[in-house]
């Protein structure tokens, strides 16, 4: 009997990826929309869990957008209610986490630390992580900039200001790893088959690209991708420091092994498929597809050369 793996919100731009992933694996795959259950209510997630009886469960319940302080505050009590039915009903748990739970520090995040959270949602994220390792078997992964050719992310902005705007400011002060959501799932993905099959591996890991940039850096580079395409675009300069409105919200170089000794997941170049989240970015903006109907093409946001 196959095992059933249940993703939270596969209609989320982490849960879209997933569900594509999970495509054609020897797995039970519940696929949950968004509305479908009340993650902040005991009832709905005990009804939930014993309807569909799962093994693993994918939470995918971290908002893009962890500025805004109504999303922290349901994303933190719907891990309470994950976790408390996780742990009564015995469920493993993998749970995507972010690089903002080191705050605005500008050094590697080493998943041998315990992160000094400074600012409020820092502080916040690292409860939630708090909260879901309560859960006996739990695997809590925390990626760094995600980025995509939909929603609100890194990529999107910088695409969106120089097509828009004849100079566009970014900072060189925070360094990342631009993180695609296809990189996301592929990641999630190889940790809940073995999970599925028997590997014995819990707790919190970073994921690590095998290379990192500036925001300045991934800006010039998006302009390089766009000049090859002949699109015309902004210039891009530095800001001074006293004037930065940033786009990212604070350094993503994140450090660790575990992913890599656990789970094999090798380590993986930002610079892979970017060309091709880029044109189909472009091939979007120009059509004027809303969100929504952008996602419902999502599958032209696997590269196909990775």
């Amino acid at each position: 009997m196959a095992l059933t793996v249940l993703l939270t919100e596969s209609d989320s731009p982490y849960g879209l990826a997933i569900s594509q992933r999970l495509e054609g694996k020897l797995l039970n795959a519940v696929m949950l929309q968004s509305g479908a259950v009340d993650w902040q209510d005991d009832a709905s997630v005990r009804d939930c869990m014993a309807l569909h009886q799962p093994t693993i469960v994918v939470s995918t319940l971290l908002p893009l957008n962890v500025d805004d302080p109504v999303a922290l505050g349901s994303y933190e009590r719907a891990c309470e209610c994950l976790a408390r039915v996780c742990r009564e009903q015995d469920i493993a748990c993998i749970h995507i986490s972010s690089y903002r739970v080191y705050g605005t520090h500008n050094r590697v995040g080493d998943e041998a630390d315990t992160p000094d959270a400074n600012t409020d949602i820092a502080t916040a994220l690292l409860r939630a992580e708090a909260t879901m390792a309560t859960i006996p078997h739990h695997v809590i992964v925390r990626f760094s900039w995600p980025i995509g050719s939909q929603s609100d992310n890194l990529l999107t902005q910088l695409l969106t200001q120089l097509l828009e705007s004849p100079t566009v400011y970014v900072n060189n002060i925070y360094v990342g790893t631009p993180t695609s959501f296809y990189e996301i799932a592929r990641s999630v993905v190889a940790i809940v088959m073995q999970v599925a099959y028997g590997a014995d591996n819990w707790g919190v890991m970073n994921y690590v690209c095998s290379d990192s940039c500036t925001e300045e850096e991934f800006a010039h580079h998006l302009c390089e991708l766009l000049d090859e395409l002949g699109i015309v675009h902004g210039a891009v300069e530095v800001a001074e420091q006293e004037t930065l409105t940033l786009i990212a919200k604070g350094s993503a170089l994140l450090d660790g092994r575990r992913c890599q000794a656990n789970f094999g997941i090798q380590p993986r170049s930002w610079h892979q498929g970017l060309i091709h989240f880029l044109r189909v970015w472009k091939e979007q903006y120009d059509q004027g597809l809303t969100e929504s109907d952008a996602s419902a093409a999502t599958d032209q946001d696997q590269p196909l050369s990775v």
